[in-house]
Formats: C-alpha cells, sequence, structure tokens
C-alpha cells in the first residue's frame, strides 16, 4: 500500500509584482512568502471563484483509492465549505467541515478545517487535475493574516 497526497496554495505574490514570477519557481531573492504581500490565486479561468488551484494525481495502473481526506485552512475564526473539482468535471462541488479546529496567532485566528471525500473521489476519475476553489474567508484575508492553502490525501 502507498500513500499519495497533493495540495497547493490559494494564496500568491501579486502577478503583476517584479520578481514574483521568480519567486513562484523558488529562485531570486524573495522567495519566501512573508516578503510579500499576498493575493488571491485564482487559476482556474472561472468567473464564479476568487480563490482557486490545482494538483496533478497520478496514479499507478491498477491503483484503488480506499479512502480520501480534504484538508484545507486559511485566516479566519470560522471555516466555512470549499469548493472542489475533480478531473475531468465541469462543476465545482462544495465540500463542508466536519472537523475544524481555530488557533490564534500573532496576526489573528487561522483555522483548518477537514472532510472525508471518499465518496466523492470515489465517483470520480481518479488520475488527472484535481481543483479547490474559494476556501473562506481566503479570498478576502486581510494583508496581516496571510494563510490560504489546501490538501488531500
Amino acid at each position: 500500500m502507498s500513500v499519495r497526497a497533493i495540495g497547493n496554495t490559494l494564496l500568491s505574490c501579486p502577478r503583476n509584482a517584479m520578481s514574483c514570477a521568480e519567486a513562484r519557481r523558488r529562485a531570486g531573492t524573495q522567495r519566501d512568502n512573508d516578503l510579500w504581500p499576498m493575493s488571491a490565486l485564482d487559476l482556474d479561468d472561472r468567473p464564479e471563484t476568487e480563490s482557486s488551484s490545482g494538483a496533478a494525481l497520478t496514479l499507478p495502473k491498477g491503483g484503488e483509492i480506499v479512502w480520501a481526506g480534504l484538508y484545507w485552512s486559511a485566516a479566519g475564526e470560522e471555516a466555512g465549505p470549499i469548493k472542489l473539482r475533480p478531473p475531468g468535471r465541469r462543476h465545482y462541488v462544495t465540500v463542508r467541515p466536519a472537523d475544524v479546529a481555530v488557533r490564534e496567532l500573532p496576526p489573528g485566528p487561522v483555522y483548518q478545517a477537514f472532510a472525508d471525500v471518499s465518496d466523492l473521489v470515489a465517483g470520480a476519475r481518479r488520475s488527472g487535475t484535481w481543483w479547490a476553489a474559494d476556501a473562506p474567508p481566503c479570498a478576502r484575508a486581510p494583508p496581516a493574516t496571510p494563510v490560504g492553502a489546501w490538501c488531500s490525501s
């Protein structure tokens, strides 16, 4: 048995800022995210999302998914739903958190949320790009609390 995990960020340095592209490649002198004002990353080219990113999952031939969990976090005191789009699907599915932890950090509160998405994954094309979008309030996070990411394992 092997375990696979994929994930991505929902915030990044501003695309139009000089050196941002270099930083995303982990090159240059401003590689760390705490050196940048963070803004929503919206890569899916869909007008209905404010922040989105994708991650590719490739399973070996004959590979089987036994369990799948989705984790997401962002700045804020309340974790709301996140949108998830499996490979080959046109529309996002709303995933609500089953478990949430909130912690107070120096710049403000942050949450981490979890949902079991085994049923959703079982009915989807398994290999391909999985998209996550709009973890609240990630798209509207104040500059002092730049946190926003997702991960599925």
